[in-house]
């Protein structure tokens, strides 16, 4: 029977004080007087943001509202209202909706136009502060009735519609996406003709560049989920290295794809149990790396970067974010708590340091970070301390309690910085045991990141006959 022992050496801490960064959650807009039926909200990379509102004012009318964040003076501005689709009543005092202009998707473009899609198979555009919305698509493809339409714009001049599922009496090989290379002022349908692709559902589209298209698909007989990718903008198809299983629940992943070959992806499926991962490729999908392993109860719906080391993966709870490309994911803390105010259905990116979350139809908050310096400063080993016995090392968080961290990123990585255990230790539990039976004879780095501050232990594992 081998003997293993363990010996710890010194310790570096990457800050000299503990500066973690918090985030403040703001209530910037809820419906008050109006009975809002739907809101939307769209921003673009010049941080333009644009809410449309489905509402019933406080006299009774239905309107259709789009107003726009002023970040200066923090309102929100109306800059379009239309209630023409009302009569009124003048014998009973009453306004009649006679049609329903139902609005279900709005996009804020970056040269500032509004893109707006309704029920009744018409894509609109309003490119002027002081202009209507004008037609710039009609096609039944459009007009889906349980089949949801969905926009893809990755914040260029490239945009894309789709349906997720087509009905019975459309064949597959039908047009299946509009793409506008130019803001929305020309649309190019794109048909999927070769019988060789494994397309049924298509249940996602990403444009990272002018001339890439990736769409995410379900086919039927493999009961499996594919990832297409065109280099060309649609003129053939690769498929790229999608290797989960995805028999039991069919999904497919969240991605994001900052340009044609630097892409993460959110992923849910069961192993020993049902859970969440982040992994990121440089290679545009051919290799994967994993970057974050997560229980089920944070539900992260969605990923998002501002560039190469900032971004955002977000959940309808909790959430994350990164500086130094999803190599370590720090848990957000808003408002002193892990767990957001609200359950959030919708969240538009700002910066690096800020977001905007739509909880259901009835308020927006804004999300920005704030340093928090505490005065005390960290001396040798004060967030974790280690503890050998019998192959079992016990890893002591009791020392960041006085500082009110809710979360700590741990990490286990060898001399060639191959990462090899990692876990998010939460809060209720500040002690960590793992079991080293599973490292080979050598040195290893075990790294705890809390808040701002990275600690890093080396130890050597010896094991003897």
């Amino acid at each position: 029977m081998k003997k293993i022992s363990i010996i710890i050496f010194i310790t570096l801490i990457l800050n000299c004080y503990l500066a973690y960064s918090q985030f403040s959650a703001k209530l910037i807009d809820t419906a008050l007087n109006d009975y809002v039926l739907f809101r939307y909200i769209s921003c673009n990379s010049n941080k333009t943001c644009n809410q449309y509102l489905d509402i019933t004012t406080s006299e009774g009318k239905k309107c259709n509202l789009i107003k726009r964040y002023d970040f200066i003076n923090q309102i929100w501005e109306p800059i379009y209202i239309d209630c023409s689709r009302l009569i009124y009543d003048s014998v009973n005092d009453q306004y009649y909706q006679y049609y329903k202009r139902f609005v279900n998707k709005i996009i804020t473009l970056d040269n500032e136009s509004i893109i707006l899609n309704n029920d009744s198979a018409r894509l609109l555009i309003k490119q002027k502060e002081n202009e209507d919305f004008s037609e710039i698509l009609t096609d039944t493809f459009l007009f889906r009735n349980d089949y949801s339409l969905n926009f893809s714009n990755d914040k260029n001049n490239k945009i894309a519609i789709y349906t997720k599922v087509l009905p019975d009496s459309m064949s597959r090989y039908e047009k299946r996406i509009f793409i506008s290379n130019n803001y929305g002022q020309n649309w190019e349908e794109f048909h999927f003709t070769d019988t060789s692709l494994p397309i049924h559902y298509i249940y996602s589209v990403y444009l990272p560049t002018d001339k890439d298209i990736v769409i995410s698909t379900y086919y039927r007989p493999d009961k499996k989920v594919y990832l297409l990718h065109s280099f060309n903008n649609g003129k053939s198809w690769e498929k790229l290295n999608f290797f989960f299983d995805t028999t039991y629940n069919n999904e497919a992943p969240i991605m994001f794809w900052l340009d044609s070959l630097n892409v993460w992806m959110i992923i849910r499926y069961v192993d020993s149990y049902l859970k969440y991962f982040i992994y990121f490729s440089q290679d545009a999908g051919y290799s994967w790396k994993k970057q974050l392993e997560l229980s089920s109860k944070y539900m992260l719906k969605h990923i998002e970067f501002v560039d190469k080391y900032n971004g955002f993966a977000l959940g309808p709870n909790y959430g994350f974010y990164t500086r130094d490309g999803g190599n370590n994911w720090i848990p957000i803390v808003a408002n002193g708590d892990t767990m957001f105010c609200r359950s959030f259905n919708e969240f538009n990116i700002l910066d690096k340091n800020s977001f905007l979350a739509r909880y259901d139809n009835n308020s927006i908050f804004i999300f920005e970070m704030k340093n928090t310096d505490i005065k005390s400063t960290f001396s040798y080993n004060e967030i974790f301390q280690l503890y050998y016995n019998n192959n079992i090392v016990s890893i002591d968080f009791s020392q960041v309690n006085q500082y009110n961290i809710q979360n700590i990123s741990l990490t286990i990585y060898n001399l060639l910085g191959t990462e090899l255990y990692r876990d998010i230790i939460e809060s209720s539990n500040r002690q960590e045991i793992i079991n080293i039976n599973f490292l080979p004879q050598g040195v290893y780095f075990i790294s705890c990141t809390s808040g701002g501050v990275t600690e890093v232990k080396k130890i050597c594992v010896i094991k003897q006959r």
